[in-house]
């Protein structure tokens, strides 16, 4: 079950009307990059821009696996660089600080003929993070310890609300197993190529509730609520020398991260200075769920293939080697005999001839 949750919880005093869901645009980047000697990085950043979120004590993030909070690292710090805002976003930004508003950052985009509603970063620090070990996944609980200071050009889209309050926030979750989230298989129609190559599936569930475990469920429904989205972005991002998507695909777009400015955000997990390539699938409208399927082939080599096809070949060349071994002595055993015979003829012959025949004439 590959299904990742976006839940909420309001303040006590602000609990929300059926059919009221929060709304939010959600980011899933789900990393694959190789390790310096042998094998891959894998992590997950998600992100969340979270619309109205004055009312909110916390948004929390289900996902399929057991982690650790040393596992959880906050990038809103790194984003509040302008150059990388907009790389991120493929749109140029402008950040403003907020003295008044310690861990907070106003972003806006910076070219365009009316305004436009920004939003706030909000750099994470250990303290808004909690994870709840469940049945089957984890529970990871981001807390709005503070808020930022309203200001006076952000207007609500409710006039019954003082402000619009728009929060992004963006984390990483290192140290993801192989299995965690995708389908490891080896290559089965082609011989050589199993041995060098596996395929990876993932097939991945965004608020399905039949995708989540029965027991976690019951456990989140209970307590928390499901956000809705107006937009809903994964990207699948690997090396582009050793990782190929295949098969039937429908991603919306896919582009070559080689800039120097993704070296900060991506840190030492390339530690071989890789180019990658990212895919992009969208999903956008008021939507409750998503869903997003891949297949990809990458570089892996086998090492118990190799082992077994090595001794196979190292068997088959004993055999052959020893065939061959007697196919010399066979050789001189026939030649032997067709020599013994002969020479057995020729005696007999010789002898015929030299003993005269007997003739009794009458």
């Amino acid at each position: 079950m590959s299904c990742i949750g976006v839940l909420y919880k309001s303040k006590a005093s602000k609990n929300p009307n059926p059919g009221d869901a929060v709304l939010a645009d959600f980011q899933v980047n789900y990393w694959k990059l190789p390790k310096k000697h042998w094998g891959y990085n894998r992590f997950i950043d998600l992100g969340a821009l979270i619309y109205d979120a004055q009312d909110l004590e916390s948004i929390l993030f289900y996902v399929p696996f057991k982690l650790k909070e040393d596992d959880l690292s906050d990038l809103g710090e790194i984003l509040v660089k302008e150059d990388l805002l907009g790389t991120l976003f493929n749109e140029p930004y402008k950040i403003e600080n907020a003295p008044q508003s310690p861990g907070y950052h106003y972003a806006s985009l910076s070219r365009q003929e009316e305004p436009k509603q920004g939003f706030w970063i909000y750099s994470l620090t250990k303290t808004n993070f909690k994870v709840t070990e469940l049945s089957v996944g984890s529970l990871i609980e981001v807390s709005f310890k503070t808020k930022p200071a309203p200001r006076e050009d952000i207007k609500s889209s409710d006039d019954n609300k003082e402000y619009r309050l728009n929060l992004y926030i963006r984390f990483r979750i290192k140290n993801v197993l192989k299995n965690s989230l995708s389908y490891i298989e080896s290559v089965s129609n082609d011989f050589f190529q199993s041995v060098f190559s596996r395929t990876e599936m993932m097939n991945l569930h965004i608020n399905t509730i039949g995708e989540i475990d029965d027991d976690d469920y019951k456990n989140l429904a209970s307590k928390y609520s499901f956000v809705n989205f107006y937009k809903i972005h994964f990207f699948f991002v690997a090396s582009s020398e050793e990782e190929a998507v295949a098969g039937t695909t429908n991603y919306t777009d896919s582009r070559l991260l080689d800039s120097p400015k993704w070296k900060q955000y991506v840190g030492e997990n390339n530690p071989q200075n890789r180019k990658c390539l990212a895919y992009h699938w969208k999903l956008k409208g008021t939507i409750e769920r998503g869903n997003f399927f891949f297949r990809t082939i990458y570089s892996s080599t086998n090492i118990l293939k190799i082992v077994k096809y090595s001794i196979v070949i190292l068997i088959l060349g004993i055999i052959s080697s020893y065939s061959a071994s007697l196919l010399p002595q066979c050789s001189s055993s026939k030649e032997y005999s067709k020599c013994g015979c002969i020479q057995n003829c020729d005696s007999v012959l010789s002898d015929s001839i030299r003993t005269p025949k007997i003739v009794n004439e009458k």
